[in-house]
C-alpha cells in the first residue's frame, strides 16, 4: 500500500509538470496581435502579412489588423485575445491597391465570435475629396495610411438580422 502512494504521489506530480509546462508553452507571451499573426499565417498556410498598415484595438481583447498580404493587396484580419492565446476569427478578401478610377472599393465580412455572428465593412478611399464615410447613417472610422497614400475606412457591427452590407454615402468636402 506504501507503495502505491508513493507511486501515485510521483504520478501526480509528472502529470502536474507537464500540465505546467503545457500552459506556459501555449501563453501569448508578449508578442502583438501583428506578430501573432504572422507566425499563425506562415504555420497554417494562409495569407502572409509582410506589412502592417494598422491595427486597431475595436473591442477589449479583439483587434482589427488591416496589412498587405502576399499578393500586395490589402486584407484584414479580426484577432480575439483569450486568457492563453489568440484567436484567429477572419481573414478578410483583400482589395486592390490599384485605383481603377473609383472613389473607393469597399468590402463587407462576417465573421463568428462565440455565438453571435458579426460583420466588419471596410474599404479605400481613393477620392481625396470624400470627407467621411457614413454606413447605416453612422460614420465609419478613417485613417490615413501615409506610406501608400490611401485612407481605410471601416466600420463593425453585431446584429446580422439588419440590412447588410451597411448602406454607404459618401460625403465629400
Amino acid at each position: 500500500m506504501l507503495d502505491f502512494m508513493r507511486n501515485r504521489k510521483k504520478l501526480m506530480a509528472f502529470l502536474n509538470c507537464i500540465f505546467v509546462f503545457l500552459i506556459v508553452m501555449n501563453l501569448p507571451s508578449k508578442q502583438s496581435p501583428y506578430e501573432w499573426l504572422v507566425k499563425e499565417s506562415y504555420q497554417i498556410g494562409e495569407e502572409n502579412a509582410p506589412e502592417l498598415l494598422l491595427a486597431s484595438e475595436e473591442y477589449t481583447n479583439k483587434y482589427i489588423l488591416f496589412f498587405t498580404n502576399k499578393h500586395g493587396n490589402i486584407s484584414c484580419a479580426i484577432i480575439k485575445k483569450g486568457f492563453l492565446n489568440y484567436k484567429l476569427l477572419r481573414v478578410s478578401s483583400g482589395l486592390l491597391l490599384v485605383n481603377n478610377d473609383e472613389d473607393c472599393n469597399f468590402i463587407f465580412s462576417s465573421y463568428e465570435d462565440g455565438y453571435t455572428r458579426k460583420w466588419i465593412y471596410w474599404g479605400i478611399l481613393w477620392n481625396s475629396e470624400i470627407d467621411k464615410v457614413l454606413l447605416n447613417k453612422r460614420e465609419a472610422r478613417t485613417i490615413d495610411i501615409k506610406n501608400y497614400k490611401i485612407r481605410i475606412s471601416y466600420t463593425v457591427g453585431e446584429d446580422c438580422s439588419g440590412k447588410l452590407p451597411p448602406n454607404q454615402e459618401l460625403i465629400f468636402r
